[in-house]
């Protein structure tokens, strides 16, 4: 393996990303439902939400749940969480509150992200598992 190979395995995700939106700002990255998400946008989206992570206590290592469909939030919420440190644990989001439970507790995640489709389950289990 070459030194730009192993330098290219151990680079992190959203440190790759960062470097694209630097040299294609404003192609398109992402079209979501006809609508065009730029490198430089997702940087700026994903940048907010880790701000985000850490304005609500959210510290290196810290695992955030995203309990969310393959959308374009989820993508913000995966680079986001890189960038803030933590660490992602993502489920399905055609699980139920009893599988939820079982993977917050398991995980140790304290912070769950969701969409309002999916949100009944998470406050079913919301004071059975210490999420903030």
């Amino acid at each position: 393996m070459s030194n730009n190979e192993q330098a290219w395995e151990k680079e992190l995700t959203f440190t790759r990303f960062d470097r694209m939106s630097e040299k294609y700002p404003d192609r398109a990255a992402v079209v979501y439902l006809g609508e065009n998400f730029s490198y430089a946008r997702l940087r700026d989206l994903s940048e907010r939400f880790a701000g985000s992570l850490v304005d609500m206590g959210v510290r290196k290592g810290d695992r955030v749940m995203v309990y969310i469909s393959n959308c374009v939030q989820w993508l913000i919420a995966f680079l986001g969480i890189q960038k803030a440190g933590a660490v992602l644990v993502p489920v399905a989001p055609i699980y139920t509150s009893f599988e939820i439970e079982y993977m917050i507790k398991d995980s140790g995640a304290e912070i769950i992200i969701c969409l309002d489709t999916n949100f009944c389950y998470v406050k079913e289990v919301f004071d059975k598992t210490g999420l903030k």
